[in-house]
């Protein structure tokens, strides 16, 4: 698990991990329902954060991605 922030609401929380190795941000509630919000395919990390009215989740992706370049006769 990578990160966890209470909704505005307090009644519920979005969590960041992973599901079979993607990240992915969740949203759960206090019954225990989980829905799935993201899945970052080949992605690092992810996470979450909601704003303090409630209305927007600003989100967040890691990518690993390499390049490879070869200089010559610089």
């Amino acid at each position: 698990m990578d990160g966890v922030f209470w909704a505005a609401d307090g009644k519920s929380l979005f969590v960041s991990g992973y599901k079979e190795r993607e990240p992915v941000v969740l949203h759960v509630d206090m019954q225990g329902n989980v829905r799935l919000l993201w899945e970052v395919k080949g992605g690092a990390g992810t996470y979450a954060v909601p704003s303090p009215d409630g209305r927007h989740l600003a989100m967040q992706r890691m990518i690993v991605d390499g390049n490879l370049w070869m200089m010559e006769s610089f």
